[in-house]
């Protein structure tokens, strides 16, 4: 196994709490599933509401967001 040297997964992984906000890659984006806090990048311009996390298989976006962002529309 090699080590990880990315300060926000080492922090993770230690169970201290990273800023995602604040962490983007380019045309990508660092994002954390609600349901099993997996950490993802994710390509801006394929983004849907309808993703789900590669991990548990859930929708990253909350059913209750989809609503608000609806309800705003």
């Amino acid at each position: 196994l090699r080590r990880q040297r990315q300060m926000c997964i080492r922090d993770r992984y230690n169970g201290n709490k990273i800023d995602l906000t604040s962490m983007s890659l380019n045309s990508e984006t660092v994002v954390s599933c609600v349901h099993c806090e997996s950490i993802l990048a994710i390509e801006i311009s394929k983004f849907t509401m309808n993703l789900e996390c590669p991990t548990c298989n859930k929708s990253l976006v909350l059913d209750e967001t989809k609503l608000q962002l609806m309800e705003e529309e």
